[in-house]
């Protein structure tokens, strides 16, 4: 079984965004990525990309477990939150068009995640992530005193 925490999944995560380089493609912008140790008071980039845990569930490790041979071991689920800032709230129309457009380069990102070891993370010679799932939301985001229009992913990340 990988022994490995919460900090280097979020890092890797977020490491993984950054080396995409997401340019928004109407502002011409390049996302930029904070890990949960990077995390800011004020926003002063747009597009921002923020990614940080939310919480987690693990099951119960039997005998008769299917995950390794003679059971065991203890399946992890652990929820992220990705939280997409595409702008300052302005105009319905203008926002939704680079919200979709975030959208679908952050969803490019996740589904390029089809090889092991996912989001390039190893632990010695382990690749603790074995699988990964997320869903999307068209959200409002108050950040300071500020409205801004974006997205929240949630991705629950699957460690043994």
């Amino acid at each position: 079984m990988a022994d490995v925490g919460i900090a280097p999944i979020c890092s890797a995560i977020a490491d993984t965004f950054k080396a995409a380089s997401i340019t928004d493609p109407v502002s011409g912008n390049v996302l930029r990525v904070q890990d949960y140790d990077e995390l800011t008071e004020g926003l002063a980039d747009m597009p921002t990309l923020q990614v940080y845990p939310q919480g987690g569930t693990t099951d119960v490790a039997t005998a008769n477990d299917r995950s390794a041979f003679r059971g065991r071991v203890r399946q992890t689920d652990t929820t992220f939150i990705l939280d997409l800032y595409a702008r300052r709230r302005v105009h319905i129309g203008e926002d939704m068009e680079i919200v979709v457009k975030l959208v679908d380069l952050v969803i490019a990102v996740l589904q390029n995640q089809t090889t092991q070891p996912m989001f390039g993370l190893t632990v010695g010679n382990i690749k603790p992530i074995k699988s990964f799932e997320w869903n999307w939301a068209r959200v409002l985001l108050d950040y300071s005193i500020e409205q801004y229009v974006g997205a929240r992913f949630e991705l629950v990340v699957r460690t043994f």
